[in-house]
């Protein structure tokens, strides 16, 4: 009994397998023909897009050239117009440069000649003010010499008087 129901299972494998693999083999071919109908599709659509995409290209071209022919005409006399407005410049700021120089020249000699007699009043009233000066810091530096030779003399007479008081207050006491 189980070996019958193997076999019988054995062999309904079998032809489920033979029946899978017809049906298997008729897919595939369905698939191919409607893959190659559809590649047909496709190329026919890609032609039709490409051939349009090249006459809406020529129309850009030439449009983007015109206009690149207009601005590149344009920028000509815009150049053009900006190389003579320089040369022009160039002619003025030449004029104005001399003008300027000379100008600057004879105002600089005006103002060496003003700061020469400056500069001379400067170093006279300087000289003046560092003589007072030097006349102070001796007299200052005289001042502290004598004052510094009375201290002491004055010290002098203060020692020399306390030892005297000191003598005469030893003999007063009989020492």
């Amino acid at each position: 009994r189980e070996m019958t129901v193997y076999i019988q299972a054995m062999a309904r494998g079998a032809t489920t397998r033979r029946k899978f693999v017809r049906y298997r083999n008729k897919v595939r071919g369905a698939t191919k023909i409607q893959s190659a109908f559809r590649g047909y599709l496709a190329r026919t659509s890609f032609n039709s897009l490409r051939t349009a995409a090249v006459r809406a290209q020529a129309i850009r071209k030439g449009t983007t050239e015109r206009r690149a022919f207009v601005a590149r005409r344009r920028a000509a006399i815009r150049i053009q117009a900006a190389v003579r407005g320089w040369t022009a410049r160039e002619r003025y700021n030449d004029v104005r440069f001399t003008a300027l120089s000379l100008q600057a020249r004879a105002r600089g000699a005006s103002c060496r000649r003003a700061y020469l007699r400056t500069r001379a009043a400067a170093l006279t009233i300087q000289r003046a003010y560092r003589a007072v000066r030097l006349t102070r810091e001796r007299e200052c530096a005289a001042v502290r010499i004598q004052a510094g030779w009375r201290g002491w003399a004055q010290n002098q007479r203060y020692v020399d008087t306390r030892f005297t008081c000191i003598v005469l207050q030893a003999r007063w006491r009989g020492a």
